[in-house]
Parts: structure tokens; C-alpha cells; sequence
């Protein structure tokens, strides 16, 4: 009976096709390659604006000098004249500029306010395109690192006196934040992320975008129901519109019909009693626990306790899938975040067969599968990632390329970032392929003893007498215990162990600290990431030769690396060798001994302002009122900042200490060369 009730749902299962998923039916996407948020053609964006500006369309025979916008916004006074514009929440603004290359470049100057009425100066990212000399140089002025408390920003035409045409505005885009968590940025720091992430990653949901998932919108019976098709994995060719029609609101031409009758086909949902199933309705929780509950094979057992919907509830609470949601009522309706904390706490729940039917025999059985591994062939794995391709917390690494060790097994990295787990006790999700009899990582889950510290440069002291010391945000001291048998990973690799060194030494980066067990009496690992600083002195190739302003010609043997990590200010990006580094960017690199790894950061922070005090024995400069501490790289190459200068702009590293200044006179020292023999 058992292999019979298995080939009819089968043969169900098989019959049925989903049209529509979670949230695809109106998804949006930024995260463009060039996502014009103003064409510059008209005034129609702006809040507010100068009366000097002008709108201008290239002519035909002029259009060979610009990189490709046809319309512009320009300058016809000498003027400082402005556009204010509103931020827009769901990115940053890139400001596309374009300068006469008969004249110096004078830049743009921005200001922002929080009210429209109070403004202060801010820096922006400035990059220059590489360009023709009979083009006109593209200047692009990015506001990634706006104030979060900035409603409103003003672009301000500077070059008084200069040409009016020139510069002129030719675009601007909205950029979506890119950053490092792999679930919703609109999800963090609330209690929906962690379910969020994991249904993201073994693409079981989908938001609006890949950073946005709106966790407090509202969900109806119909997307619920698309969502819990694709859960169940009712993936066919069966074209509901050759199925009778059951219900009088669900059409056959209708999107979600396909996920509606592949769910009452298999017995989980119904309708109300006139015949309609109300798709366009917001979904209460006892409707979503009664869907869920029969699609886990816990009708029977629902129905036996009070049936709809109080024994479903119960059901529900002994199931534990009302965890993070227990104080919505029954008949509140659900939101999309609880939606997906419902639907994550049912991915570990063993699932139910009804084996045996009438006269009271009713019998069901467990096998052990729940929905991941039976409907998608994804299975959990426990243990400690040890190995990543070439790093290791051994001395001789076993991974391949591509590939990680955990509890000794090897699984594919495939295209989730499994380097950042190294060293760390986690939960992987992988998936079965069976056609290559292999497992690839979807998401990593960190293990709730786990307990990692994360300590930079300017903060790291010393190690002491079986502590690592170091000074904690409040100023204070802080320690963590160490033993002799606390392994020391330098740049991915492992170099040896605290009992075998006096102090760690590090020039620019950080330390992360590794405690896989929180009872334990020290920890288990220290992951050093020490950098070499580099400033650009012009643009130049990452995989080429970088001109340094103070050591001059520089290769970074990147071909020799089989692992190259690049994130600009922060946000990770695709390594190519033709990758662009720009005049006055801070190079941080960390490269393992062996060279196979490669971690580069390049920073673009900058202060402007007056020198107004200094510490000379903690070798720190304030500027304005923010105290910054001179780098490793500043103090080797024997200079210093000149306080006789009104305005100085300094360039920072990854831990925000001053790699450069400009606009003083730094004092250096000089020879002169006499005669070669």
C-alpha cells in the first residue's frame, strides 16, 4: 500500500505545473549595469534649481566628443550655479559629468541636508574615465558614502569665471548598494533575516530585488499558495487550462492557477462555500498553518485534534513552526517576513506518509525525509570548515581549487563565498547532483556557540601572559584568552601557534578571533589579514604595473594567484587584470606567503579640512574635529603634514589612518646626485 500511495502522489505531483513564484509578480530590479535615474533632458527630476542652467542637445556633428548622452544640463553664466535633488532610498546617485579638454578640470562641489534648509559640504568619490584625445573627459561623481541622515543633496557648478558651457551634467544613475550579506538589506537587523537569507539562498524565495524583500508587506492567498508550490517543488508541463475549472475566481488564464490547483489537487488548500478561493486576499495565519500543516502530511492528525482551525494550530505549535511569530492571533493577517519564518521553520520537520486506509487502520510512517532533502536534494552538514581551495588552518591544506573541507569531506565552493567560514563551526546546506555524484554549498549558517571577535589595527595591543589584548570601543582594555595550542592563520594560511610567538605582527588590517565553542578556556584560532598599503600616483591596471607616489613602479603578481578577493571602498567586485585603479586610491593588499591568495581593498575615504590639533607621541593629526592616526606607509616614507596651510585633504587606508595629504607642503627628505663612476 505504502509504493502504491508513493506512485499516485507521484503521478499528482508529476501532473501539476506552477505559474508564478514568492513575490515574482512584481518584481523590480536596480541592480543594473547603467540604471538612468535622470537623462539630464529636461528639469523634471530636480526639486529645485539656479535659473542660470540650461538644457542642451549635442548636434549630430558634434556627438564624437562625448561617451554617449545625447542631452546635457549646462551652465550659461559664470555663476556657481546648482540642481537640488531628493535621495532616493533604494540606491546611491552617480553623477555622470562631462569637461571641455581644452580647460583644467574644476570640480563639481556637493552639499547635503537633512532638512532642505541646512546644508553641509560632502566629498564624494571622484573617478576619470580614460579618454580620447578629441573627447571630452568623463567625470563621474559618486555619493555612495552620503550622510543616512541626508534627505536632499545639491550638486554646485564650480569653475567661476571658466567657460559656462563647461562642465555639464550629462546623466545620473541610481546605484544599488552592494554589499556582503547574502540575504536582504531591508531584512537586517530585524527578526526576519536569518529566515529571509536561508530561503533566498536555496532559492526557495525571491524579492523585489536581491537586496530588497519588503519583510512588512502584505502577502495574499495567492502568493502564499505560489510559494508553497514552490516549496513542494511542483514543477511540471501540465497546462492548467486544460483542468475544469474548481474554483469560479480562478481562472485558468489567471497567474497563480497553476500553484492554486497543484495544491488542491494534492488535497491542501480549498475554498470557501460559495466556490471561490479569494486569491487577491490578504492570507490570515490559520489559513497559511492549515496549508502548511497538510503539506507537511499532518492532516490526519490536525483533523483528529479539533480539525479547522484549532487543531491545525495546535498541530502547528507541537510542529514548532510558530517559532519568532507566536504573538500574531489566528486571524491576523500574515506578512511576507512571517510568511518566510513560517516556511523556514518547516524545512526541518520530518515529514509524514499515510501507509494504510479505512475501518480505523489508518497508519502513518516516517522516513526521515523532511522538504529540503526530499524535494530539492539538499541536506544539512555540521561541522568545522577547515579548508577553502588553497587556505588552510593546517599546514599542509587538503581542498582543492573551487572546493572546502568540512568534518573532513569535501564539497564545491560553487558561487557561494565560503572563504569568510574559514576556521568557523557552521550548519552548510548543500546540494545533490547526481549527475556528477556531487555536493555544492547554497548557504552557510554560523553555529550558535561560535563566538568571533573582530579586532583592526588601530585597536589590536599586544599578547599577555595568555591573553590577546586590545582597546575595546569604549577606550577600555579588553582581553581574550589564548593558549599555547591557539593557532595563528596569517592571510589565510597557517603560520603557527601562540606559545611559539611574543606578539603578532601586523602593519594595516585586522584580527579576527575564532572561539568554536563558548565554554571552551581560549580560543581556537587568530586570522591575521595584514596588508601592504600602496597610493596611486595615476590610473593604472590592477594586473599590470601600479606607479606608487612614494616607491615608485609596483606588480602584484596577480597572475600567480589562483584566489584574487578585490572589494572597492568595501563592496565586492569581479577581479579582472584590466581592472582600473584611479589617481590618489589607497591599495591595501594581503597576500598568503605562498602568493596562491590575494585579498585587495582599495579605499577612496577622504577628510578636507584645517589641521586643528595635534598628538605627536600617539602620532595622531585632527582635522577639523575628527582625529586620525598617521599610517604605517605615511611613517616609512619619512614625511610629514605641513599645519601652516589653511586646508589640507588627506587620503586613508582600510583603517582609516592617513596614507597621504595634499594641499600642504609635506616635508621630505632629499640629496642630490652628484656624479655616476
Amino acid at each position: 500500500m505504502k509504493k502504491l500511495l508513493s506512485i499516485i502522489l507521484s503521478i499528482i505531483i508529476c501532473a501539476v505545473s506552477v505559474q508564478g513564484v514568492f513575490a515574482e509578480s512584481s518584481d523590480v530590479d536596480i541592480n543594473t549595469e547603467r540604471n538612468v535615474y535622470d537623462d539630464c533632458a529636461d528639469f523634471s527630476k530636480v526639486v529645485a534649481y539656479s535659473e542660470g542652467l540650461s538644457l542642451d542637445v549635442v548636434t549630430d556633428e558634434n556627438k564624437y566628443a562625448f561617451s554617449g548622452d545625447d542631452t546635457h544640463i549646462i551652465r550659461v553664466t559664470s555663476d556657481a550655479e546648482w540642481l537640488e535633488y531628493a535621495v532616493e532610498p533604494n540606491g546611491y546617485f552617480v553623477f555622470n559629468t562631462a569637461f571641455s579638454p581644452n580647460e583644467e578640470l574644476s570640480h563639481f562641489t556637493f552639499e547635503s541636508s537633512a532638512d532642505g534648509e541646512n546644508w553641509t559640504s560632502f566629498n564624494p568619490i571622484i573617478t576619470v574615465d580614460d579618454t580620447e584625445p578629441s573627447k571630452w573627459i568623463t567625470v563621474h561623481y559618486s555619493l555612495k558614502k552620503l550622510p543616512a541622515e541626508a534627505k536632499f543633496i545639491k550638486i554646485i557648478f564650480g569653475n567661476i569665471g571658466g567657460t559656462p558651457w563647461s562642465p555639464c551634467i550629462e546623466s545620473i544613475e541610481l546605484k544599488e548598494h552592494n554589499t556582503d550579506e547574502v540575504g536582504f538589506a531591508d531584512c537586517v537587523s530585524t527578526k526576519y533575516y536569518n529566515s529571509t537569507a536561508k530561503l533566498k539562498n536555496l532559492g526557495l524565495i525571491n524579492g523585489y530585488s536581491n537586496s530588497e524583500f519588503k519583510p512588512s508587506g502584505d502577502i495574499t492567498r495567492a502568493e502564499f499558495s505560489a510559494m508553497m508550490a514552490k516549496l513542494l517543488d511542483l514543477n511540471s508541463v501540465y497546462n492548467p487550462a486544460s483542468l475544469k475549472q474548481v474554483f469560479n475566481d480562478v481562472t485558468a488564464d489567471y497567474w497563480g492557477a497553476g500553484s492554486i490547483y497543484a495544491l488542491y489537487s494534492l488535497g491542501i488548500v480549498n475554498g470557501d462555500e460559495n466556490g471561490n478561493f479569494n486569491p487577491e486576499l490578504n492570507i490570515s495565519l490559520q489559513e497559511a498553518v492549515k496549508i502548511m500543516v497538510s503539506s507537511l502530511g499532518y492532516t490526519a492528525v490536525a483533523n483528529q485534534n479539533g480539525g479547522y482551525p484549532s487543531g491545525y494550530m495546535r498541530e502547528a505549535s507541537r510542529l514548532k513552526l510558530l517559532k519568532e511569530i507566536e504573538d500574531l492571533k489566528n486571524e491576523d493577517s500574515l506578512s511576507r517576513g512571517d510568511a518566510a519564518i513560517l516556511m523556514d521553520n518547516a524545512l526541518d520537520v520530518e515529514l509524514i506518509y499515510q501507509t494504510s486506509f479505512g475501518d480505523g487502520q489508518n497508519r502513518y510512517e516516517y522516513d526521515g525525509s523532511t522538504i529540503l532533502n526530499r524535494y530539492h536534494s539538499i541536506y544539512e552538514r555540521r561541522g568545522e570548515i577547515t579548508d577553502v581551495g588553497y587556505a588552510s588552518v593546517f599546514a599542509e591544506g587538503a581542498a582543492k581549487d573551487g572546493r572546502f573541507e568540512l568534518n573532513n569531506q569535501s564539497y564545491k565552493t560553487g558561487d557561494y563565498d565560503m572563504l569568510q567560514y574559514l576556521g568557523i563551526m557552521v550548519t552548510a546546506y548543500v546540494k545533490y547532483d547526481k549527475d556528477e555524484n556531487d555536493y555544492t554549498a547554497l548557504y552557510v549558517e554560523q553555529d550558535k556557540n561560535t563566538k568571533i571577535t573582530e579586532i583592526d589595527y588601530n585597536s589590536y595591543d599586544r599578547l599577555d601572559d595568555g591573553y590577546l589584548c586590545y582597546n575595546g570601543d569604549d577606550g577600555r582594555e579588553k582581553r581574550i584568552a589564548v593558549g599555547t595550542n591557539t593557532k595563528v592563520i596569517y592571510n589565510y594560511k597557517y603560520q603557527t601557534r601562540v606559545g611559539l610567538i611574543d606578539n603578532i605582527d601586523i602593519k594595516c588590517g585586522y584580527l579576527k578571533v575564532i572561539s568554536n565553542n563558548v565554554g571552551s578556556s581560549y580560543a581556537d584560532y587568530i586570522m591575521v589579514y595584514d596588508y601592504d598599503t600602496y597610493i596611486a600616483s595615476d590610473s593604472s591596471k590592477l594586473g599590470g604595473v601600479l606607479t606608487d607616489k612614494y616607491k615608485g613602479a609596483v606588480n602584484f603578481n596577480l597572475d600567480e594567484a589562483d584566489t584574487v578577493i578585490l572589494k572597492y571602498d568595501n563592496e565586492k567586485v569581479l577581479y579582472t587584470p584590466e581592472y582600473k585603479i584611479n589617481k590618489n586610491e589607497v591599495v591595501c593588499i594581503a597576500k598568503s606567503e605562498d602568493g596562491k591568495i590575494a585579498d585587495i581593498r582599495i579605499s577612496v575615504d577622504t577628510d578636507t579640512g584645517t589641521v586643528t590639533n595635534i598628538n605627536s607621541s600617539e602620532q595622531e593629526y585632527t582635522i577639523g574635529d575628527k582625529t586620525y592616526k598617521l599610517s604605517n606607509y605615511f611613517l616609512d616614507t619619512n614625511r610629514t603634514i605641513d599645519i601652516s596651510s589653511d586646508t589640507v585633504t588627506v587620503y586613508l587606508d582600510i583603517n582609516g589612518n592617513i596614507v597621504d595629504c595634499r594641499g600642504a607642503v609635506s616635508g621630505e627628505r632629499y640629496g642630490y646626485l652628484k656624479s655616476v663612476s
